[in-house]
């Protein structure tokens, strides 16, 4: 699942249940993360471009070409059922 907000800095995913919203941009190279490939099992995202892959929970790079951190915050989501 993928959504995009406001001036396009930013994309939500939902992943097992856990919304996260994700930089649009890799801070590598600026490849589109919106593009990228989840992993679920592993809880990460691969950036499409150089193929760096980022923590879903930390935002910390696992492999790829040195960089910074993906900014990655986890979302509280609040259901309308109660």
């Amino acid at each position: 699942m993928s959504n995009h907000y406001g001036d396009g800095s930013t994309f939500e995913v939902k992943v097992l249940g856990e919304h996260f919203k994700i930089a649009r941009h890799c801070p590598h190279r600026g490849g589109r993360m919106d593009h990228g490939v989840i992993n679920e099992n592993s809880r990460t995202i691969t950036c499409p471009l150089h193929h760096s892959v980022f923590s879903l929970d930390t935002g910390e790079q696992i492999t790829g070409p040195k960089c910074e951190k993906l900014c990655v915050r986890r979302l509280q989501v609040y259901s309308e059922e109660c």
